[in-house]
């Protein structure tokens, strides 16, 4: 699943996303207890969050279509996503950049990865 924030609708874009990733996780974990509850395989996904230029294309035929997402942003978020099990807490991952524009409003760790072209940092959650 892709996200997207856009600047010109809040200012806060950044902090914005960071947000919804801690309410997704929150309700991701509310998901996963009623699962084991009822003896089903619960879902481990983590977030990843980057900033940049985003592309979007239409994809697909008149029955039915796709909104396809890429650029720089995506991929960078995808990676970060995938780098989620070196976490401790939250699984969520977000870039330096947004790192630098959230890091008054939210807590976070920074992580040791040599895959990812530029600082990793976990989201600390209570």
């Amino acid at each position: 699943m892709v996200v997207i924030f856009f600047e010109r609708f809040s200012k806060q874009y950044t902090q914005d996303a960071v947000q919804c990733a801690t309410d997704i996780m929150a309700q991701m974990s509310s998901f996963n207890q009623q699962r084991f509850q009822k003896n089903k395989f619960t879902v481990k996904n983590g977030i990843g969050i980057s900033q940049g230029k985003v592309r979007f294309s239409v994809i697909g035929d008149q029955i039915k279509k796709h909104l396809f997402a890429s650029g720089k942003a995506v991929i960078q978020s995808e990676k970060l996503e995938s780098l989620r099990k070196n976490g401790k807490t939250s699984m969520i991952m977000v870039d330096q950049n947004i790192y630098e524009t959230t890091r008054y409003a939210f807590d976070y760790n920074k992580l040791e990865n040599e895959t990812f072209d530029g600082s990793i940092y976990e989201l600390e959650l209570d």
